[in-house]
């Protein structure tokens, strides 16, 4: 036990022995972060943005002829039973019309003019923010164009092929971003717990041949690896936080009119999220580049 924590305790002063190199690995993190935090927010404002467009997120389907409630509860059952599918509602032709009237009040006497209501029965679909599976989305949508009783599916043609890619492309580079910062953090943190261990081969060395196990050599490196990330993680988190504030009051100064939506910082799992993850990636790191160090390299 009381090796243990002469090991922990020195894991700190390390950090005074040689400042520069820890803090060289803790700005490095910190930079790779503020990026990650960046695309993310950025990301997340695209997306949010995306949401918004109602116009998008509807499908309508228009019927030869009204449905009777039995025809509406068959139809409801059996095609907007959908992961996809977040509201479906019947929409009878005197409710189109009033709803149409609603909007274009200046239409009322030409419609009067007409002698009967132009306006067919239909269904409203409205869609889910996020469409997992492309394939059976579009065949659904080429089975409700096929049905006798259609007359008309307006799904908003390429503007909702669009949509719905473009969101599933950002949510892949959300993924793939982070999986490349994982990876440069994994070879920073290594590199630099590498460059200590040369530093202190010959203590290694003398702890070895008192019968020191390498478990007990690692533990220190791998408390100096938490504590990168830790460190340099909430220090992007701060500049991020500071610049989120900059960001949105330029926009709200300078782009106002143009730029309704302020951007919205992360949330706070988030935070906690990127926090741990770049401390098991920074431990990640130590851990392979000690134990290499330890079973390639004959230090006793």
């Amino acid at each position: 036990m009381k090796a243990h924590l002469y090991l922990i305790s020195s894991s700190f002063k390390r950090v005074k022995e040689n400042p520069r190199l820890h803090l060289l690995a803790v700005f490095t993190v910190t930079i790779c972060f503020f990026l990650v935090g960046a695309g993310l927010m950025g990301f997340y404002h695209i997306k949010r943005s995306l949401h918004q467009m109602e116009h998008l997120q509807w499908v309508y389907v228009y019927l030869k002829n009204p449905f009777e409630q039995s025809q509406q509860s068959n139809f409801i059952d059996r095609y907007c039973a959908k992961e996809w599918v977040d509201l479906c509602r019947y929409v009878t032709q005197e409710k189109a019309q009033k709803i149409f009237l609603s909007q274009y009040p200046d239409m009322a006497s030409s419609l009067s003019a007409l002698g009967e209501n132009p306006f067919p029965a239909s269904f409203e679909i409205r869609l889910k923010s996020k469409i997992e599976n492309r394939i059976l989305f579009q065949q659904w949508i080429d089975q409700l164009k096929a049905l006798p009783v259609i007359s008309q599916v307006d799904d908003g043609g390429e503007w909702l092929s669009q949509w719905i890619d473009l969101i599933l492309f950002l949510d892949s580079m959300t993924y793939v971003l982070m999986i490349l910062v994982g990876v440069m953090i994994v070879g920073l943190v290594s590199n630099t717990i590498k460059l200590l261990m040369f530093s202190k081969k010959d203590e290694i060395g003398i702890l070895q041949l008192v019968g020191a196990t390498p478990s007990m050599i690692q533990l220190p490196l791998l408390i100096n690896a938490a504590l990168y990330g830790l460190c340099g993680s909430l220090l992007a988190l701060l500049f991020l936080y500071l610049g989120f504030l900059q960001l949105n009051r330029y926009i709200s100064i300078h782009f106002s009119a143009l730029l309704t939506q302020s951007f919205s910082f992360m949330s706070l799992f988030d935070q906690v999220l990127m926090v741990i993850i770049a401390m098991v990636v920074s431990v990640v790191g130590a851990w392979m580049s000690s134990r290499r160090y330890l079973v390639n390299r004959d230090i006793s």
